[in-house]
């Protein structure tokens, strides 16, 4: 890992009723951040609840990785989006 990285973890709030405010609606849970083997995180990378990046991928630095990222794939950007694939 860069340095300054965040896994983002935790639950979200539901916010699909209007009539209800979002606070009351309860905490989505979510999965965590998984990161297979060989994964590299440029600095200040965010890596955002429920995304997986297999193995072999690598965030840019600053990237914020909201979706997940297929093996040897190489994704920047914010939101990140896919640079190449790794051959």
């Amino acid at each position: 890992l860069g340095p300054h990285c965040y896994l983002v973890a935790g639950g979200n709030y539901h916010m699909d009723q209007l009539d209800v405010p979002i606070r009351k609606q309860g905490i989505k849970a979510d999965k965590g951040c998984p990161l297979r083997d060989n994964v590299w995180l440029g600095g200040q990378v965010s890596v955002l609840g429920d995304v997986v990046m297999e193995s072999g991928s690598v965030a840019a630095t600053g990237a914020v990785v909201t979706e997940n990222v297929a093996k040897n794939t190489i994704v920047g950007g914010v939101p990140a989006k896919t640079i190449r694939v790794r051959v």
